[in-house]
């Protein structure tokens, strides 16, 4: 069985996987399903869910780029919807900032709260606002 190389450039990346194919030539025939359990399903995808994000980020952002944390006041925490509708106006307007200078906003972001305090975690392109 031969294998498959995969090769992935992203930014100053570059991930090279290999694996065996899983295409199968004329009459050949499948082996038989294995159960595959939950777990490895939850497993396999958070992996792929890693590689996509990371392959994401060295694409779109190299060094000196910046993480914004934004919380809110104990007194002040929102609804998730609410929250959602404050990180889009902060968006909104950061992007209008990058407009407004000739820059392209870049940028990915999460809205935590489950497990903590309502918390929006973004990457953002930085450039130089006094200039």
């Amino acid at each position: 069985m031969s294998y498959c190389k995969k090769t992935y450039v992203a930014g100053k990346t570059i991930i090279v996987e290999k694996g065996y194919r899983t295409e199968y030539q004329a009459g050949m025939k499948r082996k038989n399903r294995k159960n595959v359990s939950k777990e490895a399903v939850k497993n396999n995808n958070q992996k792929q869910a890693i590689k996509k994000l990371t392959l994401l980020m060295n694409a779109n952002f190299k060094i000196g780029d910046l993480h914004l944390v934004l919380t809110y006041r104990k007194e002040e925490r929102p609804l998730p919807e609410v929250a959602r509708k404050n990180l889009e106006k902060f968006i909104r307007k950061l992007r209008a900032l990058y407009r407004k200078n000739d820059k392209e906003l870049k940028y990915i972001h999460t809205t935590e709260y489950k497990n903590s305090a309502i918390h929006h975690h973004l990457l953002i392109n930085y450039f130089d606002i006094a200039k």
